[in-house]
């Protein structure tokens, strides 16, 4: 596991991957919408790159979990994300 601000990143199925360490849990079916997710979105759809893949909530809400607000990032787009919301 890889420390990063709000964030930490999980080795899984030989990736990393962002998990968030916040208050708000994220839902009992949450692989099931990430591998979803990974599988209709395939890259990260800031850059395009098939690395480091993660699953970022658009409207930064962690209870909305609707298909529609969930995106595929890479890890660099993804802290860029919450870095900007961050105003860093």
């Amino acid at each position: 596991i890889m420390e990063h601000s709000k964030h930490y990143w999980e080795k899984r199925r030989g990736e990393y991957v962002a998990r968030v360490n916040e208050s708000i849990p994220l839902p009992d079916n949450w692989d099931d919408l990430r591998e979803t997710v990974m599988e209709r979105d395939i890259i990260c759809k800031e850059c395009g790159s098939k690395e480091g893949l993660g699953v970022h909530h658009k409207d930064e809400n962690r209870l909305d979990n609707e298909l529609d607000n969930l995106i595929l990032l890479c890890w660099t787009c993804h802290r860029k994300k919450h870095h900007k919301r961050n105003g860093i």
